[in-house]
């Protein structure tokens, strides 16, 4: 019976652990993880429209570059280096109104003589849901750049 309730209480937290964020910082740490964990695929579903629309143009650019076979947007995301090899430490909204917010995000070793990185990071609701919304250079806008 013990074997039984405890199998019963680890398929409820796989549950739990499944459920979309609903917080723009729940999306925040969900989107961080996934990246940590170089799970690509579960990262850029917690990114606007905008965001990965970007990305592939880019990414589509690069993929010229390199030769890859590859969907541009793959290019792209797995060729960065993102501040999420660093531990999490802080995630906090700034200010936050209708449909929009902006988190204050602290990463990094934080020791003694160590550096912390500290970021905002722009959240807006798309599709009924949290997402990154970073500001992006003008130059990741498609038809900025032939």
């Amino acid at each position: 019976m013990r074997t039984f309730l405890i199998a019963i209480l680890l398929v409820f937290a796989a549950a739990a652990c499944s459920e979309p964020p609903t917080t723009p910082e729940g999306t925040y740490i969900a989107f961080y993880q996934a990246a940590t964990d170089k799970d690509w695929d579960t990262a850029v579903q917690y990114l606007s429209a905008d965001t990965l629309n970007a990305f592939r143009y880019v990414g589509g650019r690069l993929k010229k570059v390199v030769g890859s076979k590859k969907d541009p947007l793959k290019v792209f995301i797995t060729g960065m280096d993102p501040d999420a090899y660093f531990p999490l430490r802080r995630v906090e909204v700034v200010s936050r109104e209708e449909g929009r917010a902006v988190l204050k995000v602290t990463a990094g070793p934080c020791g003694e003589g160590e550096k912390c990185f500290v970021s905002q990071v722009d959240m807006i609701v798309e599709d009924k849901r949290w997402v990154i919304s970073p500001q992006l250079p003008a130059l990741y806008k498609e038809g900025i750049v032939k």
